[in-house]
């Protein structure tokens, strides 16, 4: 694919250069000369392309690019007064017109040297597919030829794909659970409860997303960190690259993009769960999301986290502060709780946000109707 950059880095040489080499479009490469969505016809053809993208393997549509039997000739660009008002209408238009919505398009306007602009649009390769214009019957992919619209046999094999894919997600977290369970992890752990934290990459199943570790012979300070201890050591591994703290806590990172986070701090050794045990996970999403970020790997990412041998725990609060003084809680009743997963849609939403709803099923193990760090508005306190 000619494009190979993030979208907050392509800038017109790199459209320009799509002409100069006569690239041509492909299943992930779309050129269009004019933007048009003013009428219903228009807007269904838009829709019908996003759409057709987020159905097959993702890709760019760039508009303002003449073409020439699919081949680039001139970057011509669009007489748009305000491309930021452009670009909001566009994405009010797919997220209202497309189902089930797709996570993780992203828009750019690039002025070129005439003044003009071009606006590309790169749709990801969708983990919720098929995904259909609303109101419409008919469901679109892509091939090198274009869009066109998917037969049964299609249809049955994307409806199977997607629900394997989150199936594959929780196997994968199910597995990695039952060898800390056992004591099979990639390190040893000290007795007592451990808190998991997973974050799966959609792409993390593709033999093609593959990490290097091969360059890493010394410890890097841009490498994640276990949740609460600093690092002791790290090692290659069989699954890409172990970071262990002094007190066995480790992050593994995986060639595949996922990242496994095992703490053996935060739970607590009294029955007790501090009542700010969310702060240090706050403090390091956003370093765990970094990683993926610059390495390329775009979003969606899921986040899962994972409770063990937690039975009895509670949480400490202050009857002083507590929303709900009549409420002390109750102790956790099961030993492992496994939380389920949230949608990381956008490297720029905030850990406070998308982490709410985990927190809110972990105090509701233990026994209250939400996170006492998060006020009723649900801002964090």
């Amino acid at each position: 694919m000619p494009l190979t950059k993030r979208i907050d880095g392509i800038e017109e040489a790199d459209l320009q250069a799509l002409v100069e080499n006569e690239e041509p479009e492909d299943k992930d490469l779309d050129y269009k000369l004019e933007l048009h969505v003013n009428t219903i016809g228009e807007k269904k053809e838009f829709l019908a392309d996003v759409a057709s993208f987020a159905n097959t393997s993702g890709g760019f549509i760039i508009y303002g690019m003449d073409e020439e039997n699919g081949v680039a000739v001139d970057l011509r660009g669009l007489d748009i007064p305000n491309p930021d008002s452009q670009i909001a209408t566009l994405e009010n238009i797919i997220r209202d017109g497309i189902e089930p919505r797709i996570h993780g398009t992203r828009m750019r306007a690039i002025t070129l040297t005439s003044l003009r602009v071009a606006i590309i649009i790169q749709i990801p390769r969708s983990w919720a597919r098929p995904h259909k214009i609303n109101r419409a019957s008919r469901f679109y992919a892509r091939n090198s030829n274009g869009k066109y619209s998917l037969d049964v046999g299609e249809l049955r094999a994307a409806f199977t794909l997607s629900e394997a894919f989150a199936e594959r997600v929780r196997n994968f977290r199910a597995e990695r659970m039952a060898m800390i369970m056992v004591g099979e992890g990639p390190t040893q752990l000290p007795p007592g409860a451990q808190l998991m934290l997973h974050i799966v990459p959609f792409t993390a199943f593709d033999p093609s997303t593959q990490i290097g570790f091969e360059s890493c012979a010394s410890f890097d300070l841009s490498w994640p960190r276990p949740i609460v201890n600093e690092v002791l050591s790290f090692r290659h591994n069989f699954d890409g690259l172990l970071i262990i703290s002094e007190t066995g806590s480790y992050v593994q990172l995986f060639r595949s993009g996922i990242i496994e986070v095992v703490d053996t701090i935060l739970l607590g050794s009294e029955k007790k769960i501090h009542l700010a045990w969310e702060n240090p996970i706050l403090h390091r999403m956003p370093s765990y999301v970094s990683f993926l970020k610059e390495r390329a790997i775009d979003p969606p990412l899921f986040v899962l986290l994972t409770l063990i041998g937690v039975r009895g725990l509670t949480i400490e609060i202050d009857p002083l502060v507590c929303q709900y003084p009549h409420n002390p809680g109750h102790p956790i009743d099961r030993d492992a709780i496994l939380v389920p997963e949230v949608l990381l849609e956008d490297y720029d939403e905030q850990p406070a946000h998308y982490m709410r709803p985990i927190f809110d099923t972990v105090w509701n193990s233990c026994g209250f109707p939400r996170s006492l760090n998060y006020d009723k508005m649900g801002e964090r306190r």
